[in-house]
């Protein structure tokens, strides 16, 4: 896990393999069609009225890096990539 984001996220979204942060983060990109970017994750976020912890975990993204599946997304932000997405 990056540092911070145990620090960025409410406790009872940290855990060890990233999964409740993947799952907090999925509650407000769900809809976004992949392949996509993070500019269209963070668009996808605050339309569903993300908080600023979310963006500002996407914001850590790489602007020109396209993902093709949410893991992609994970591994990008180190939260693990287990078979739950």
């Amino acid at each position: 896990m990056q540092p911070g984001f145990g620090s960025s996220l409410p406790a009872k979204h940290a855990d060890s393999a990233g999964g409740d942060i993947r799952a907090h983060l999925g509650t407000y990109v769900y809809g976004a069609v992949f392949p996509t970017t993070s500019q269209d994750l963070i668009k996808a976020a605050t339309d569903h009225q993300a908080d600023d912890d979310v963006v500002s975990i996407l914001r850590q993204l790489d602007p020109v890096t396209g993902f093709c599946t949410p893991a992609e997304v994970w591994r990008a932000l180190e939260l693990g990539t287990d078979n739950r997405f």
